[in-house]
């Protein structure tokens, strides 16, 4: 908004000079934040668990062999330190 305009709507009776310098000064305390900027995280304040099931088949013992939807893989990402483990959950059968 155009400082002229915000003169008019505040009843403004001084220089709109002097209040469009005021307004510069206060845009950017306004200003969205940008949709490009970077989101950053405080320690211990985000993690993201999932369960992946990769397409593949593993040989697990005496020959046996187990399809992912028998063992999935747990992963879980942080979001400061962006640590990342992933587990494979056996089930027994």
């Amino acid at each position: 908004m155009p400082a002229t305009v915000i003169a008019e709507r505040i009843g403004g009776d001084r220089s709109v000079r002097v209040l469009s310098g005021r307004v510069a000064e206060l845009r950017p305390v306004y200003l969205p934040p940008d949709p490009s900027s970077r989101t950053t995280y405080l320690p211990r304040e985000i993690a993201r668990c999932d369960f992946r099931f990769p397409p593949i088949t593993l040989p697990i013992d005496h020959g046996q062999i187990r399809t992912t939807t028998e063992l999935p893989v747990l992963t879980m990402n942080c979001g400061y330190s962006r640590w990342v483990v992933c587990s494979a959950i056996a089930r027994l059968n």
